[in-house]
């Protein structure tokens, strides 16, 4: 996994799971539909990396929180 792969699931994940008000809630709701928009523009090759990358975080993470994370990045980018 590259070290790009790593900090942008790290990202996603903390928005994913992070709790504050709700104004901050919609803030963080914002930023990940600006990072999947984003994404929509990858390469196929680019894409298939990062989902290997969460797909390996996956089998090495028991963090209920963090598993339902991971699975949504690869239900996102697997649509």
């Amino acid at each position: 996994m590259s070290a790009l792969h790593k900090a942008l699931i790290e990202a996603i994940v903390y928005l994913a799971v992070v709790e504050g008000s709700d104004d901050r809630e919609d803030d963080d709701i914002r930023v990940l539909e600006s990072v999947f928009a984003e994404l929509s523009h990858a390469t196929p090759t680019e894409l298939e990396g990062l989902l290997a990358a969460v797909r390996a975080e996956l089998e090495q993470t028991q963090n209920p929180a963090r598993i339902d994370a991971l699975e949504s990045i690869v239900d996102s980018l697997s649509e």
